[in-house]
């Protein structure tokens, strides 16, 4: 079975999420925006999708790595995302309104549009040295953020569309030459 991108995007009223074992394929954003989420449940005999203990969905990214698909909206306090994660969906954290700080570990390759969008509690994210893209509007409407640290080079897209609206410090290495004046500019 699979379910298309988008295919519950902004489904304001869903509050659980039950996939069977037969699922095998979720498109990008399925869940985002589905701001009063509270649980993600995965049958224990679907072998391409599972839930951690704070109920986030992940997937089988190639023969490696995952995909960070969904949180449910109640995550809150510190989250760290794992190192075997290739992939950050769009919108895996909108509507966190309680998340206050995410780690993003080695690993982690891309994220898409919208991850945090609507975590208004979130003050700090760390991105890690391998990170070569993001989506737009990446902290859009993330009023209390202050701190943004990125731990290796500038992403390849680095646009001021990632903190539209929003003032925070961006922290990156000193002396790496891939934080450009150009880039700087975008923020």
């Amino acid at each position: 079975t699979y379910l298309g991108s988008g295919a519950f995007q902004e489904c304001a009223k869903l509050t659980e999420i039950v996939l069977p074992a037969t699922v095998s394929e979720i498109g990008n954003a399925v869940f985002s925006g589905c701001t009063s989420l509270e649980t993600i449940q995965v049958d224990e005999n679907n072998p391409y999708y599972y839930t951690d203990d704070r109920g986030v969905l992940y997937g089988a990214y190639g023969e490696n790595g995952l995909s960070l698909l969904a949180a449910p909206s109640k995550l809150s306090g510190h989250y760290t995302v794992p190192g075997n994660v290739v992939y950050i969906m769009s919108g895996v954290f909108w509507g966190c309104a309680d998340l206050t700080s995410v780690t993003i570990s080695e690993g982690v390759q891309m994220l898409y549009m919208h991850v945090f969008k609507d975590c208004t509690s979130l003050k700090t994210v760390t991105f890690p040295k391998g990170l070569m893209e993001m989506g737009y509007y990446t902290f859009e409407n993330c009023t209390a953020l202050e701190t943004v640290i990125f731990e290796g080079d500038a992403p390849y897209w680095f646009d001021s569309e990632y903190f539209l609206g929003i003032t925070a410090t961006v922290y990156y290495p000193a002396g790496n030459e891939t934080w450009t004046e150009e880039i700087m500019q975008n923020y």
